[in-house]
């Protein structure tokens, strides 16, 4: 029967089940092999001269998997991947490092690097029963890969991406912005693939709905908005005089009646065949899995897109039902947001634990993980930048006890700084603040409350 006295034993053994359902290798290795697919494992010879391009988060861990799968692969293999991920890449890959979550000037390398690489593509070269292109997608690949339309420049983008960011915009909206700025999305690399080419796309989602041009902005993927929504939404959000070139930018295409930001044919996107690997359920359905084994009964809730503050007041309203019977266990996943006119060192996953903090404490006995699966929440005073936090009632009591205000905290979205205080003034073993350093994985943010037994 599970017990307080084992709940960190239990996060961590929910946490192991999570980070291998969401592995990115195991993930493309399925996907290649796995029947539905185009690419069956009798095939995975044809797939020794086929092009693979990486991108995101995930890219060097989704190269390996590929390799794994088609171990005499012998064809370009090019990864766009943030720094400090440790899994090495294939041996024959050529890896480019970028940034994120703001563009810098790597990201503009890296995007007219991309371009290059698809130019290269001969599909005449490729067995006509395989694809003539990979590409493994993951999060991170917007800011990663980024290229604005002239007149605008990579400053631009940068200075409208870290305000869009402040602002705790729902990724969609943000997404939406990009697809109108940028020469690399809203399929814009669909269209500059070689006539005839067909390509795969397995990715791993980080997105909650799943939407293709949502993930990375849809570098392979239609265009559902205008010129006219970036410009709409940029108005709503009072920001069109800190950014005017953008803004001029905008209404000049848009009222041109230019079409969406995509300007590829319909054409291409009838070669692109798109699947998801791994999202944000395979991480919900692998830890309610873990959880039932330990003798838990989970509730599972998926799809939150909200603010970490309202997503912390439903996880405590489901914990609180009169239908939960410890030992019980609250199994969210969310595309949350924080919103602050003065951005402080935190994050989502954070924010949302300390949202619960006061509520906690009249939950004896409970433990609770809020944690980003890419192992970077948001950012820090002082590195490394942790993942997430965990709290139980002692925790949240110990806080309160001390003068921490949790209210006060969220409201200046101060999680950083409000977890660093309680882990120096507790000054335990087991500090709060939890520290994996990157996953090479990402599907968005996991939510575990623990009930156990009184």
């Amino acid at each position: 029967m599970p017990t307080f006295a084992h709940h960190r034993q239990d996060l961590q053994t929910v946490w192991d089940a999570v980070l291998s359902a969401i592995d990115p290798a195991l993930a493309v290795n399925r996907a290649l092999r796995q029947s539905v697919s185009p690419i069956s494992t009798a095939d995975t010879n044809a797939l020794t001269l086929t092009p693979v391009l990486a991108m995101g988060k995930a890219a060097i861990a989704m190269a390996q998997g590929f390799v794994h799968a088609v171990p005499n692969h012998r064809a370009p293999l090019l990864i766009i991947s943030p720094e400090g991920i440790t899994t090495p890449p294939p041996s024959h890959a050529e890896l480019l490092f970028s940034d994120h979550p703001l563009p810098t000037t790597r990201s503009f390398t890296a995007a007219k690097r991309v371009l290059t690489f698809l130019q290269t593509i001969e599909p005449a070269d490729t067995p006509s029963s395989a694809p003539h292109l990979i590409i493994l997608l993951s999060g991170g690949s917007s800011a990663l890969c980024t290229l604005p339309h002239p007149p605008l420049t990579i400053d631009h983008l940068h200075a409208l991406t870290r305000d869009l960011l402040s602002l705790g915009l729902r990724i969609s909206e943000l997404n939406l912005i990009r697809r109108a700025l940028d020469a690399t999305k809203g399929g814009l690399l669909a269209g500059a693939l070689p006539e005839g080419c067909r390509a795969l796309v397995l990715t791993l989602s980080d997105v909650i709905s799943g939407a293709p041009h949502d993930i990375a902005s849809g570098p392979f993927s239609p265009n559902p908005t205008t010129n006219a929504d970036a410009l709409t939404l940029l108005e709503r959000l009072s920001l069109t005089d800190k950014h005017p070139q953008i803004a001029a930018f905008l209404r000049e295409r848009a009222a041109a009646e230019h079409p969406p930001a995509t300007t590829a044919p319909a054409e291409p996107f009838s070669r692109v065949d798109y699947r998801i690997v791994a999202s944000h359920t395979t991480a919900a359905n692998a830890a309610a899995s873990a959880l039932q084994r330990l003798g838990y009964s989970a509730i599972v809730r998926t799809g939150f897109e909200c603010s970490a503050d309202a997503m912390a007041r439903e996880a405590i309203s489901a914990a609180r039902a009169a239908s939960v019977r410890r030992p019980a266990a609250i199994v969210f996943t969310s595309e949350a947001f924080v919103t602050s006119t003065t951005p402080q060192p935190g994050g989502r996953a954070r924010h949302a634990a300390l949202s619960c903090v006061e509520p906690l404490a009249n939950l004896a006995p409970a433990a609770l993980l809020s944690i980003a699966t890419d192992g970077v929440d948001g950012t820090s005073a002082a590195p490394p930048t942790p993942a997430g936090a965990l709290i139980t009632h002692t925790t949240a009591r110990a806080a309160l006890s001390k003068g921490l205000s949790p209210i006060n905290h969220a409201r200046r979205a101060a999680s950083d700084e409000f977890f660093r205080s309680l882990d120096n003034q507790a000054a335990t073993s087991h500090p709060a603040t939890i520290t994996t350093g990157p996953t090479g994985t990402n599907v968005n943010d996991l939510l575990v409350l623990l009930l156990p037994e009184k």
